[in-house]
């Protein structure tokens, strides 16, 4: 069995590459884990709530499989992936109708802006 590792790592400048070098040592010591392997039995994504991991979280969206969520929302890392309709219609998903109006005030435009001030 193999096991896909998705995430960042050092020299990555994020806590996420820090605790996934660390867990990714441990991993290795119970069984066979390739980093970002084409393919795999069981894939271990950890996704961040910053744009070093758009491309995880494409590949999550394709191929699922655990996923370790750093932070407790994703809407910066959100802001930097998806259009303005988009954005508004995964917030809506979440957080229900009557809030459409609150994902208007948040649109894409303001991504960059967002993302300067992105924890992890």
């Amino acid at each position: 069995m193999i096991a896909g590792f998705y995430s960042p790592l050092p020299p990555a400048r994020t806590g996420v590459a820090d605790y996934a070098a660390a867990l990714l040592a441990e991993l290795r010591r119970h069984g066979r884990v390739e980093v970002a392997p084409r393919r795999c039995d069981v894939a271990l994504y950890h996704l961040g709530n910053n744009a070093l991991h758009a491309d995880i979280y494409r590949r999550a969206l394709e191929r699922p499989g655990v996923v370790v969520l750093h932070d407790a929302v994703l809407h910066h890392f959100l802001l930097g992936q998806l259009d303005e309709s988009a954005y508004i219609e995964e917030f809506v998903h979440n957080y229900g109708e009557w809030h459409r109006a609150l994902a208007a005030d948040a649109p894409p435009a303001n991504a960059e802006a967002a993302l300067r001030v992105a924890p992890g």
